[in-house]
């Protein structure tokens, strides 16, 4: 696992009340992934995970991300549709306080390693 290309893995575990509010807030999470994705735009992806001659397949899939976001917001500010902001911008705002509150469940306070037998936990909760 690579902290450097996993947003996932470049914050470290929250241990306070601020850290747990920005964590579950999502911030840190959208923040990674914009970093990860103009880094990999720009071709300066180092995942050891991708082979050189993945390289640059990487980098045009970036860029093609970045142009397709970039035509929706004109296409979307150029005929004044809020229909972006209530299909998909706000329930993604919405909905990442639970997903983030639910991987803290499964994940929090595990190692970070590669084993799935110890960084993770089954989460057993009542029927409500």
């Amino acid at each position: 696992q690579d902290p450097d290309n996993d947003p996932e893995l470049a914050f470290p575990k929250p241990e306070t009340l601020r850290q747990y509010i920005v964590h579950v807030s999502g911030l840190p999470v959208w923040w990674g992934h914009f970093k990860t994705l103009y880094t990999n735009a720009i071709g300066g992806c180092r995942g050891s995970y991708v082979p050189p001659k993945g390289l640059p397949k990487v980098r045009v899939e970036a860029r093609a991300m970045v142009a397709f976001y970039v035509v929706v917001l004109m296409l979307a500010l150029w005929f004044r549709a809020t229909a972006l902001l209530y299909v998909w911008i706000v329930p993604a705002l919405l909905g990442q306080p639970f997903l983030r509150l639910y991987l803290l469940a499964e994940h929090g306070r595990c190692p970070l390693v590669a084993n799935m037998l110890e960084n993770t936990r089954t989460t057993l909760t009542n029927w409500l």
